[in-house]
């Protein structure tokens, strides 16, 4: 899970090919979605770690890229 100075956390899943969440704050409560769903292929698949640098997300998967032996990817939110 990654937390974002602005009141958003982004967890994600490597369930089927991966997914990453957005949670957003609201007042008190938090509203959640589907925010990136892996392609798989070259663009990577089932994420390990992500981090917030400078309003993008950026991260690797375990999978993908040209030799198929993982990917590092950038999300803009």
């Amino acid at each position: 899970m990654t937390i974002e100075p602005r009141s958003r956390i982004y967890p994600w899943t490597g369930f089927r090919l991966g997914t990453v969440f957005q949670l957003s704050q609201t007042g008190q409560n938090w509203v959640g979605s589907a925010f990136y769903n892996f392609p798989g292929g070259e663009a990577g698949s089932f994420p390990l770690a992500l981090t917030v640098v400078g309003g993008k997300l950026y991260g690797v998967a375990e999978y993908g890229g040209a030799s198929g032996n993982g990917a590092v990817f950038e999300i803009t939110p």
